[in-house]
């Protein structure tokens, strides 16, 4: 069974009309993006995202579209592996801040080239690793700091990223630890009740 497939967690100021966001996203859809929209306390608004088949588009969708402040981006590349992203959108301009590719047996394959967004620049302070991934206490940090989690429960997610490979094929389970250490939910988890379905 093929899982290339892709979700997020997208989180735009509370009172921002989600309307712009999502014209952006259809205009960038490839295939059927199941979409729930959730109020996040008092400081954001959730659009999370499921995308069967979005891994190789998703993640430059989502930077490019407007109106967000964070994202939690998790694509799987089946037997290419997986990548974790969280990205931060301050003024109209998008870093990354963690960057996770999780690759089988924990070691690259040959025929993978590239990770995702690899252009797309670290948030300040913050470097990235020979290969353009970003996964050290300065990430770590950054990520809590942006999603006002618990410091320890990040960097544990952050260290899980050694052994996540283990855990690759089956569904979501390599990005888990991740997503919970910000407080995120898988979308699928959310139910039926869709606020929207963008059509390719």
């Amino acid at each position: 069974m093929s899982t290339f497939m892709a979700t997020a967690a997208v989180d735009l100021p509370v009172a921002a009309d989600p309307g712009p966001f999502l014209d952006s996203m259809k205009l960038a859809v490839r295939d059927t993006v199941a979409v729930w929209i959730r109020p996040l306390g008092s400081t954001h608004t959730r659009v999370s995202l499921f995308a069967d088949g979005g891994n190789g588009w998703l993640a430059e969708s989502i930077a490019a579209a407007p109106a967000w402040e964070r994202a939690l981006i998790a694509l799987d590349h089946d037997e290419w592996g997986a990548e974790h992203l969280v990205l931060s959108n301050v003024d109209g301009a998008v870093h990354r801040v963690q960057h996770v590719y999780i690759h089988w047996g924990d070691t690259p394959s040959s025929d993978f080239e590239e990770v995702s967004l690899a252009d797309l620049p670290p948030a300040p302070g913050l470097t990235t690793a020979s290969g353009g991934t970003l996964n050290d206490a300065g990430a770590w940090s950054a990520v809590a700091a942006l999603y006002d989690a618990d410091p320890a429960a990040v960097e544990r997610a952050g260290r899980y990223a050694a052994k996540a490979h283990e855990n690759l094929g089956t569904i979501f389970t390599p990005f888990e630890p991740f997503w919970d250490a910000v407080g995120a939910q898988y979308p699928i988890a959310l139910g039926e009740d869709l606020d929207a379905v963008l059509l390719a």
